[in-house]
């Protein structure tokens, strides 16, 4: 398989698995209010979360919290998605950031900031966390993206550009996932505007799909090379089940103009690639948020784990890589479930930035 195609669809399946773990066909216990600025906003008691924004932890039980009937609904297209990455940052944010600052959700409540292997810690606890947007005053501790230095690695060693791919797939019509955000609420001091859109709203629904470009039609971009607002996008009948997206986000919520979610729901999802053969991939634990407004989606990002086991033998067939010599990489860098021990983490986290803009929705295709 060419590493275009493997390395396209991983990152896509990032997103798409990834935010969308709670589906109406594999319902999960959905993140509300865990605590912190990076996933919540308030701790469990209903207390204001900490200084430092360390959140909570990975969800593990609770209730899905389906919202009322009603409201209106809103359709984004994405137009940046990558990796968040130490180089990301460097390129988008701060040109001389420090090599700690990484984007990223904290998934354990816990803020890895010193040298555990002087501390004598275990394997599991020693790594290093990250910091997100700057080092001298994050507005994010304790960020868990080990998979951003682990595709450091790889990239070093097989020459791959990771964001150029992204954005050829995007720009290609290949990697078009789209948001359709439902149930926000309305004005009801004047509910004819339908421009409206609350900066606060308590339960808020999300359909992840798969897009495709309309027949006969063009994508227009700006001079960024970035999607323009306002186009139509169809979306894939694989995005469907019994008629319902098969990827849906019930009971996230929207508190000054961000909205949060998560769930701790396992999702297998199966992506094509070259030929009849598919990418198996499973992201778990997931947390998100971004700003959202009526036009747009910005400064979003993502928090996930990826099981070593599971990810190595599938990225190692699709590659054609061994699976000792991937499964060891994505072990050096595992930093999340430990095993029965607490030895050796099992699962490897993972961080994505991602923007979207308006767009029009389609038919399916």
């Amino acid at each position: 398989m060419p590493k275009r195609t493997w390395m396209t669809w991983m990152l896509g399946l990032s997103l798409v698995g990834a935010v969308g773990c709670g589906s109406s066909s594999h319902s999960g216990n959905l993140l509300g209010d865990d605590g912190g600025k990076d996933g919540g906003d308030s701790d469990a008691d209903g207390s204001e979360p900490d200084a430092g924004h360390q959140g909570g932890t990975i969800p593990d039980g609770g209730k899905i919290d389906m919202c009322d009937e009603g409201g209106r609904s809103f359709f984004y297209v994405m137009r940046v998605l990558d990796i968040g990455t130490n180089a990301w940052v460097k390129e988008n944010v701060d040109a001389n950031a420090a090599n700690n600052v990484i984007p990223g959700l904290n998934l354990d409540a816990t803020d890895n900031s010193v040298d555990y292997v002087s501390a004598g810690m275990s394997p599991c606890g020693k790594r290093q966390d990250f910091v997100y947007p700057s080092a001298t005053s994050p507005a994010y501790v304790g960020i868990d993206n080990r998979a951003a230095v682990f595709l450091a690695d790889v990239s070093g060693l097989a020459n791959i550009d990771v964001s150029k791919i992204i954005a050829d797939a995007i720009h290609s019509g290949e990697l078009l996932l789209l948001v359709k955000l439902n149930n926000v609420d309305i004005d009801v001091e004047n509910p004819e505007d339908e421009t409206y859109f609350p900066e606060d709203d308590a339960c808020v629904n999300l359909d992840i799909l798969i897009g495709g470009v309309p027949a006969e039609t063009e994508l227009a971009f700006d001079e960024g090379g970035l999607l323009t607002a306002g186009q139509t996008f169809d979306t894939k009948l694989s995005s469907y089940e019994a008629g319902k997206p098969v990827v849906q986000i019930f009971g996230a919520k929207i508190k000054d103009g961000r909205l949060r979610g998560g769930t701790s729901t396992k999702l297998p999802v199966e992506l094509p690639t070259e030929g009849s053969a598919t990418i198996d991939l499973a992201i778990e634990n997931a947390k998100f948020e971004f700003d959202v407004n009526a036009t747009a989606i910005s400064n979003g990002v993502l928090g996930g784990t990826l099981n070593v086991n599971t990810t190595a033998q599938t990225l190692a067939t699709y590659a054609n890589i061994q699976n000792a010599i991937v499964k060891a990489a994505l072990a050096g860098h595992a930093d999340i479930n430990p095993n029965a021990t607490g030895t050796q983490c099992q699962d490897i986290s993972i961080g994505l930035v991602y923007d979207g803009v308006d767009a029009v929705e389609g038919i399916q295709q």
